[in-house]
């Protein structure tokens, strides 16, 4: 349940930064200091845990949602910006597939949701799944397929860049992840090089592992965001991970990193967090959201950090989350029931 509870952290965290940069106030009341306020709108589920979370342009937040029961798939459910009609959203099943499933968001530049798309294998291939990515039209339930299937990472969000042609993702979760684009012809690896002291790695290796290989060579990398005017990706990187292997390369601090979309550059903005998490830009640009346990000199919650400077915000209290959704209450379910569309980003 500690996953749980911090990636819970993330709808909070969203709506933080959207309602003081200059989106609007939200509805009900409110906490926080200087120009950030914020308010829970989905408290502790008793059957589970919010696992991601997107907001597109409307009043529809969008979460995946992971029962606690092992032999359930992971959902997509929606609710309003004031915490109402929390619902499953039923996405179309490929006949392709042994079994669909949808995990992992982000939003397209036109305010569609993309989705992570994970079609099941039949039993006893190797490999046993292939991953792929679709855009959800909110208003009409159109279902688009965007990004051909493949199998060499399974994405574990998506960010996009201005055109919709190209999105910056992570294996999420692994011991050995690194962060890569997902185009029209598959996974395109990104052959940037992250630098601390004598520490260093290209975010490449990964693909250049042997079977069987520990990672222990090569550091760690999630969580890409890129920037709304494209310029920019900002990530999170695990540089003592190097010389480490198995769980440990999971539970050392991190450094979040800007790396220039177009020269892949990269360089450090804040060094030494602890569990960092959620990273996302602000709609101008100018800050990065992030949640993590600790920070040298900060201590931990829920900050902005400039993207310029590197100062930051200061952090907000932590919040108490009575939700409009109460604990074990019924979800209802909302199904589009139309097919997937072909893509109109890849030929």
């Amino acid at each position: 349940m500690v996953h749980g509870i911090r990636r819970l952290t993330s709808v909070l965290l969203l709506i933080l930064l959207l309602a003081g940069c200059g989106l609007g106030p939200l509805p009900g009341p409110t906490k926080g200091v200087r120009n950030l306020p914020y308010r829970s709108i989905l408290g502790p589920q008793g059957d589970g845990y919010v696992s991601t979370v997107a907001w597109p342009r409307g009043e529809q937040i969008f979460v995946g949602y992971v029962r606690a029961e092992v032999v359930t798939l992971p959902e997509v459910r929606q609710l309003k910006t004031d915490g109402s009609e929390f619902v499953t959203v039923t996405l179309p099943a490929d006949s392709a597939c042994r079994r669909t499933q949808y995990q992992g968001f982000g939003v397209l530049r036109d305010g569609r949701l993309g989705v992570v798309k994970i079609c099941d294998l039949p039993v006893g291939a190797s490999p046993s799944a292939s991953y792929g990515a679709v855009a959800y039209d909110t208003h009409s339930g159109v279902v688009e397929q965007l990004f051909p299937l493949e199998d060499k990472l399974h994405p574990s969000g998506l960010s996009f860049n201005r055109t919709n042609d190209r999105a910056v993702t992570a294996q999420g979760g692994s011991v050995c992840g690194t962060i890569a684009y997902l185009t029209c012809n598959g996974v395109e690896p990104i052959s940037a090089s992250v630098t601390d002291g004598t520490r260093q790695w290209r975010l490449d290796d990964y693909f250049r592992r042997k079977p069987g290989d520990d990672c222990s060579a090569i550091g760690r990398a999630d969580g890409p965001d890129w920037s709304p005017d494209g310029r920019q990706i900002a990530f999170t990187a695990f540089p003592e991970a190097i010389g480490r292997s198995g769980p440990d390369r999971l539970e050392v601090p991190g450094n979040i990193y800007l790396m220039d979309a177009a020269t892949l550059s990269v360089h450090e903005l804040v060094h030494d967090v602890r569990d960092p998490a959620g990273v996302s830009w602000s709609p101008d640009g100018n800050w990065l959201a992030f949640s993590a346990s600790d920070i040298p000199g900060h201590g931990g919650g829920t900050w902005l950090v400039s993207a310029s400077s590197g100062s930051f915000q200061p952090k907000q209290p932590a919040p108490n989350p009575p939700s409009r959704m109460q604990k074990g209450e019924r979800a209802a379910e909302v199904r589009p029931g139309l097919p997937i569309r072909r893509s109109s980003v890849c030929p």
